[in-house]
């Protein structure tokens, strides 16, 4: 499943990349990993929340 949404791209639970242009990112409670670079090309982002992470 590939899914992309409010700048998420996001694949079996992985967040891949985020291309979104908030400084303050709420990781979404889909995601169950993050990808070592996911935040790599995104130069917008200061703050990254993560709620409910692994749950």
């Amino acid at each position: 499943m590939y899914e992309e949404t409010s700048g998420f791209v996001i694949e079996d639970g992985v967040l891949l990349s985020y291309n979104g242009s908030e400084e303050k990112v709420v990781i979404p409670k889909e995601v169950k990993e993050i990808a070592k670079l996911a935040f790599k090309e995104n130069k917008t982002a200061k703050r990254v929340l993560i709620c409910g992470f692994g749950e």
